[in-house]
């Protein structure tokens, strides 16, 4: 989420952090379950997998070094860090009495993205990190970079064995449940039936191109935007081959023309969903930005977090799944609040499951566990999180107000034509 002032308070201190350096260099397989107690306080059955979104989030996490930090240069730090697999950032309790740890790596997305041998030898600690702190099932949930840098998972598949009690999920299945439930409530706010619904739909990757498939047939017309051609034809041929009245339109786009291509389209199109992986803000002039409303789970955010009537501008947290009571000690940047990314509740979902209607998901959203995914979030009254923009709720009035005008703006454009 976007940084607007908020400070967040560390959980990892010099003892818990010493605590998970030795327990990553113990020569064991598994910890006792009384030396698990003693040092963890719980067992626990659903791991979050994080990493920093930058410096911050380091600093504001671990408190000692952030005091080291005004002496000792952050690249020293840094690579210290970078010995050690991973650490405990935070405990979660659930009221269906379940109990999760926020696992993260040291690493910083772009030693993820960029050294992708270090990347898999961390994956690989990782996973034998959590096998010697838990004894039973373990459900984990990749975040953030995590599914980019592993192929949406599938490298993890080289460190489990057959049958192997730690399940790894890329939370595709989830983050895409909350897009969906998200959208679906958009327009039951706007009293927008869905099948007048124009969705635009930036970045037609694994995510992008899911959310295609589940709308199409579903809306009146779908944008799909990608700088891939290649890819931005497959989807849209895949999606021809349905038979169905949903109208495509390919907004091809390139890192000198995205703004010309993507802001008559922001304005033209009811809501916007973008699940690019990016390195930066993809529209230039925040400023340009008007009469749109855009759920951005973009890994990391592809616009920032805005709210601003006048020009009738929403930019919302995408991917929020709302479990009510949750409760989290620490927050990672990831918030510590009931609205948790749908990557993550992925991994609690499939907790509450048990493993008897869904797995996991490594690679492609299989729309039949999709599916039963979303029945076990109604069965569980779990929802799509609350409407954020950064740290910010964003109140039903407004998003009404702003489709409302588009709908209105719409039908002039019509009786114009006509």
């Amino acid at each position: 989420m976007a940084d607007t002032g908020f400070v967040r308070r560390g959980h990892i201190t010099f003892i818990t952090a010493l605590r998970d350096i030795v327990v990553s260099l113990l020569p064991v397989s598994q910890l006792p379950a009384q030396w698990i107690k003693i040092l963890y306080g719980r067992d626990v059955t659903f791991v979050f997998l994080t990493h920093p979104r930058d410096e911050k989030d380091i600093f504001c996490t671990f408190p000692l070094l952030a005091v080291l930090h005004r002496v000792i240069p952050s690249k020293w730090i840094l690579g210290f860090l970078s010995i050690f697999p991973c650490f405990v950032a935070a405990k979660v309790v659930s009221p269906q009495g379940l109990n999760g740890f926020f696992i993260s790596t040291p690493l910083l997305p772009s030693t993820l993205f960029q050294n992708r041998d270090k990347t898999l030898k961390n994956a690989k600690k990782i996973v034998q990190f959590i096998r010697k702190i838990t004894t039973q099932r373990v459900y984990v949930g990749l975040a953030a970079w995590w599914p980019i840098v592993t192929n949406s998972g599938v490298a993890f598949e080289r460190y489990l064995e057959k049958d192997d009690r730690v399940v790894v999920t890329n939370g595709h299945s989830a983050t895409l449940a909350s897009i969906v439930l998200s959208v679906e409530k958009i327009c039951q706010i706007a009293a927008l039936p869905i099948r007048d619904l124009k969705l635009l739909i930036i970045g037609v990757g694994k995510m992008g191109g899911a959310v295609a498939q589940h709308f199409f047939g579903r809306t009146s017309a779908m944008g799909l935007v990608d700088q891939n051609e290649k890819r931005l034809d497959r989807v849209a041929e895949d999606l021809r081959q349905k038979t169905a009245s949903t109208k495509i339109e390919k907004i091809p786009v390139s890192d000198t023309g995205f703004s010309g291509a993507i802001l008559p389209a922001l304005v033209d199109y009811h809501i916007a969903v973008c699940t690019t992986s990016n390195v930066g803000y993809v529209i230039k002039d925040e400023a340009l930005l008007k009469n749109c409303v855009i759920l951005d789970d973009a890994r990391p955010e592809a616009f920032p977090r805005i709210v601003d009537a006048d020009r009738g501008v929403i930019v919302l947290e995408g991917g929020l799944i709302k479990v009510a009571g949750i409760q989290i000690d620490s927050d990672f940047g990831f918030g510590n609040s009931d609205n948790i990314f749908g990557c993550l509740a992925e991994a609690f979902l499939m907790n509450l499951d048990g493993l008897r209607t869904l797995k996991p998901t490594l690679g492609e959203v299989d729309a039949e566990n999709f599916q039963k995914l979303l029945s076990v979030c109604k069965q569980n009254k779990i929802t799509c999180g609350d409407f954020k923009a950064g740290w910010q709720l964003v109140n039903d009035d407004m998003i009404k107000k702003v489709i409302q005008s588009k709908m209105q703006l719409a039908a002039e454009k019509t009786n114009n034509i006509s």
